[in-house]
């Protein structure tokens, strides 16, 4: 049986379709009315970061001609970044029914700020925030997720839950008001005066002074330790570390901050 071989010709070409083929994003739904453009991020640009999402599915941070964007691998559609100089991974959960994908930002002149997506379905909601100064504190749990900005002795707190993006300052809490000190006792007992007789054959020994003490100071009791939050402060999603975010009692006067959305099936 003679080996039938390949022309180069031939083998170029489906090189060439299958290189294609994975640089293709899907415009429109899939199954209707689907087409087909080029990702040039994945073809001649870079990969920053690559990750995966809570339900198992790829993703990944790109660059291509100083434009990052976030490819989403189950939908083959892409998220551009706009204003971005450079864009790195944080974190992705799932919270109150949406993926949520953290990333530091820069822009120019703006070190540090936060890009936000949140994805839930075929519809994708982005936010920037920060004061381009620190890096926010994060607390992620099921259902909301909080990002504490300082700012000198100003803190503002970015909250997610139920798919918005809520902001405002917040207010310290007055100095606890805890019970007094006790103060030990200073005064002495009262002088005893010894009144000398005359010197007999067998003197009978002075009987000993008792002094009261003084009571011992109460110290108050130590407030029982909180539990703090668990805090993402940077990097991947699985390693995190322990920090103090202000309490959640604390209120704060909260306002929204509007979304830009897109639609992965249009």
């Amino acid at each position: 049986m003679k080996k039938v071989s390949t022309p180069v010709s031939a083998r170029a070409a489906c090189a060439l379709v299958l290189t294609l083929l994975s640089g293709c994003a899907v415009q429109g739904q899939l199954g209707k009315d689907m087409r087909f453009g080029i990702d040039n991020a994945a073809l001649f640009g870079r990969t920053i970061d690559e990750f995966v999402l809570p339900d198992g599915s790829g993703a990944s941070v790109r660059e291509f001609e100083k434009r990052y964007s976030v490819k989403l691998n189950s939908w083959q559609r892409v998220v551009g970044i706009d204003n971005a100089t450079s864009v790195r991974f944080r974190s992705s959960q799932q919270v109150d029914g949406y993926t949520l994908i953290v990333l530091d930002k820069t822009e120019r002149n703006c070190p540090y700020k936060t890009h936000l997506l949140a994805v839930k379905g075929a519809e994708v909601r982005s936010w920037d925030f920060g004061n381009c100064r620190t890096q926010p504190l994060v607390a992620v749990t099921g259902d909301t997720a909080q990002f504490d900005v300082a700012d000198g002795s100003r803190t503002t707190r970015y909250e997610f839950s139920e798919g918005r993006l809520l902001y405002g300052q917040l207010r310290p809490r007055p100095p606890s008001q805890g019970p007094a000190p006790a103060i030990a006792s200073t005064s002495r007992a009262p002088a005893v005066s010894v009144t000398r007789t005359p010197r007999v054959a067998e003197a009978v020994p002075p009987a000993p002074v008792r002094v009261a003490a003084a009571e011992p100071v109460r110290t108050p009791a130590p407030a029982p330790a909180v539990a703090q939050p668990v805090v993402n402060t940077g990097g991947s999603s699985r390693k995190t570390t322990r920090a103090t975010l202000p309490a959640d009692d604390l209120v704060f006067e909260r306002k929204e901050q509007a979304p830009r959305t897109i639609y992965l099936s249009r």
